[in-house]
């Protein structure tokens, strides 16, 4: 990209001297562009087995993404994690991804509501 686009400083850092260092953003820079985002829920049925939410999304290619969850819908949100966190209480989740689907598997007490935040990325994951 040439000497041309939109940049934003950091308070007090003059915009047409700041090196990437003192940018909140820079078309110049490589940054997250989301492709898809939004908020499922999940009812865990049964707890020894969980529920897998499949979330289609025919990029055609396997997406960057970032996951969110909300167990028992408290307002408290947390990255996924395949462990019991909670000392028993049994919530862990975890997330894959495909070049088709998103899938988030979410274990937890019988009957437990999960709020599911997840953003897709345009460019390609790891």
């Amino acid at each position: 990209m040439g000497n041309y686009g939109i940049k934003v400083s950091k308070p007090g850092v003059d915009v047409l001297s700041a090196g990437p260092e003192d940018l909140i953003f820079s078309s110049q820079l490589n940054s997250f562009k989301i492709a898809l985002a939004s908020e499922a829920t999940i009812n865990v049925p049964n707890p020894s087995g969980g529920v897998t939410l499949q979330i289609d999304h025919d990029l055609g290619y396997i997406p960057g993404f970032l996951v969110y969850v909300d167990f028992g819908s408290t307002g408290v949100w947390y990255l996924p994690y395949g462990i019991d966190l909670f000392g028993g209480a049994g919530d862990w989740c975890t997330v894959r991804v495909s070049a088709s689907s998103l899938f988030v598997f979410v274990s937890g007490p019988d009957g437990q509501t999960t709020n599911i935040r997840y953003f897709l990325f345009v460019d390609p994951g790891a």
